[in-house]
């Protein structure tokens, strides 16, 4: 990198030192053109000593050159553009940022009689409770609902779970706390767009519906069958319950 872009780099654009280089580069042009034009040829010294000043004429002229290209590349505007072209990038992401009450809105749009209680919502969903949990400083969010006492489910049936987590339930999963058997959908919060949650949310329920038969979320299923249908069917009912809402309120 040459003098005058490190210049710009470290001043924003660098007017002024753009200014002092053009200077002393401009002076320095002018003392080797004045040593060199009166320079006296008819002597040895003086022809060495003419060498040496054509070296500085052509160095400065180099110099000045260089500074009027990186002054012409390099604006102050431009850079003042791109700062702000960040600066609207940064401000559009933190907008697009999913928050825990924008989420209760869209719970809503399904299911009006939600319950809110501190950081979780309480909501129904065909006839089954769910129930989301947020930590906005930590930034996480999940959806469960209690399928079954896990005391009832032999090593068989735990075996069966841990197979469906690997290659059947995808985003949401079987898991087991405080002696019950949830489905579960685990996402970060600020990350999770809507299409995203209400796609968990049908799974988290196809799951629960099909656990002990085909342990499935329906939304992708190898080698076929009928769950795949049934969750299009309850991720469709949402996304137009989620339209309709936003058509309504003028969203």
């Amino acid at each position: 990198m040459c003098v005058t872009c490190a210049a710009h780099d470290k001043t924003g654009g660098g007017g002024q030192v753009d200014f002092l280089l053009y200077f002393y580069a401009f002076a320095y042009f002018i003392c080797a053109s004045r040593k060199l034009l009166f320079a006296k040829p008819v002597l040895a010294r003086h022809s060495k000593e003419k060498d040496v000043a054509m070296m500085r004429y052509l160095s400065s002229f180099v110099l000045v050159s260089a500074a009027f290209v990186a002054g012409c590349n390099i604006s102050p505007a431009s850079a003042q553009s791109d700062a702000e072209t960040k600066s609207e990038a940064q401000a559009l992401a933190n907008t697009e940022k999913m928050t825990a009450e924008a989420l209760t809105a869209l719970i809503k749009k399904f299911d009006e009689d939600a319950l809110v209680q501190g950081n979780a919502v309480q909501f129904t969903l065909q006839e089954r409770d769910l129930l989301l949990v947020y930590d906005e400083s930590a930034d996480r969010m999940r959806v469960i609902t209690p399928i079954g006492n896990a005391a009832l489910a032999n090593e068989e049936l735990m075996a069966r779970m841990l197979q469906a987590n690997y290659d059947a339930v995808l985003d949401a999963r079987y898991a087991v706390a405080n002696d019950l058997i949830w489905a579960v959908y685990i996402h970060k919060l600020s990350t999770a767009a809507q299409d995203d949650f209400l796609s968990g949310v049908a799974q988290v329920v196809t799951a629960a519906e099909t656990f002990g038969t085909s342990f499935t979320s329906g939304a992708m299923v190898f080698g076929g069958g009928d769950t795949s249908g049934i969750h299009e069917d309850l991720l469709k009912q949402l996304e137009e319950a989620a339209e309709e809402d936003a058509k309504g309120t003028g969203i």
